[in-house]
């Protein structure tokens, strides 16, 4: 059972790459999970996220907007380091961390405004999936059940994105 899962968690990685590479990034996809052992600090896994979204896609994203509990110079230069172009961190901690000239520049603005959208999916994740109860205990359980959440959450999301392009096909079709 494990091996399958994770090779249906591989398998689906590859449609869903592809067409977040024609429809774009903000259509909703999670392209990667990383679940730390215990209570931990959010800052030390931003890095660690960035590059399991990079491996995952294949992409290096421009931007990488994140909140303040991923705050820390290290990560912000090693983000940076990348290739990613802009990584803003909302907040006071992160306000301190990045130059004023960045802070307030048009790019670093945008990110900060389109993590209202991030909320958007984290709630959808919480709510719609159940991403805030776990049925299974243990690390490797809990990890393997947001697994399957997630995959279930792509999965109508590829259908929703299909429907849609299909939609927009259709109408340029009857338009032409």
């Amino acid at each position: 059972m494990q091996s399958a899962f994770y090779m249906g968690y591989f398998l689906l990685a590859m449609p869903a790459a592809l067409l977040m590479r024609r429809v774009g990034y903000k259509a909703g996809f999670v392209t990667g999970l990383v679940l730390p052992r215990g209570n931990a600090a959010d800052s030390p896994h931003l890095v660690p996220m960035v590059k399991e979204q990079i491996t995952n896609t294949g992409v290096i994203p421009s931007v990488v907007s994140a909140d303040d509990g991923y705050s820390s110079q290290e990560g912000l230069e090693e983000v940076l380091g990348l290739g990613v172009k802009v990584v803003s961190i909302s907040g006071a901690k992160g306000k301190k961390i990045i130059e004023a000239r960045q802070w307030k520049s048009q790019p670093y603005r945008q990110a900060r405004a389109e993590r209202s959208a991030i909320e958007s999916l984290v709630f959808t994740l919480k709510e719609g999936f159940e991403f805030g109860e776990m049925v299974r205990r243990t690390h490797e359980n809990v990890l393997a059940e947001m697994l399957e959440k997630m995959l279930a959450y792509n999965i109508s999301q590829i259908i929703r994105v299909r429907k849609k392009l299909s939609e927009l096909q259709e109408m340029q079709r009857a338009a032409a």
